[in-house]
């Protein structure tokens, strides 16, 4: 009996088990520590990606804002060519409004230091009605010259 007596007394000294209230809110709480620690990594990695693809979108616009203010200039250069064509022609107020376009195109481009007094001087061209049109062919072609500089040279294949 004494054995039997031994055997139950280390039954009864086991380890006491906790309430099924206070399991319940042991799992809760880490349930929510869990769902915290997953919410705020999501987060994080949720932020680094927005960021990536703004940085790129910025990055884009700005190479899309450059591309349009290289077209304007191109543009710009080839309505002084037909300014030319038409000072040629003796065909003065076509002229003049081809070069009024080309300086309204030339200051939506965001001129540089350099294209600024070009557009000055493109909105005061007047042009002369005279036989010799050598002086204003000139200034025409001193003009696409200084445009020509500031535009990148395009390599035909």
């Amino acid at each position: 009996m004494r054995d039997q007596d031994a055997v139950a007394k280390t039954v009864l000294v086991g380890p006491k088990r906790s309430s099924r209230w206070r399991r319940t809110i042991r799992i809760t709480v880490l349930l929510l520590a869990t769902h915290a620690l997953v919410w705020g990594i999501g987060r994080t990695q949720g932020y680094f990606a927005t960021r990536a693809v703004e940085d790129k979108s910025e990055r884009i616009s700005k190479e899309l804002e450059s591309s349009r203010d290289l077209l304007l200039r191109f543009e710009a250069r080839r309505l002084l060519g037909r300014a030319q064509d038409a000072l040629d022609a003796r065909n003065f107020g076509i002229a003049q409004q081809q070069v009024r376009l080309a300086s309204q195109l030339l200051g939506a481009s965001h001129p540089t230091a350099a294209v600024s007094p070009l557009v000055d001087a493109l909105v005061k061209y007047q042009p002369v009605v005279t036989e010799d049109l050598g002086g204003q062919h000139q200034q025409l072609a001193g003009w696409i010259g200084q445009l020509d500089a500031q535009l990148p040279q395009v390599q035909h294949p």
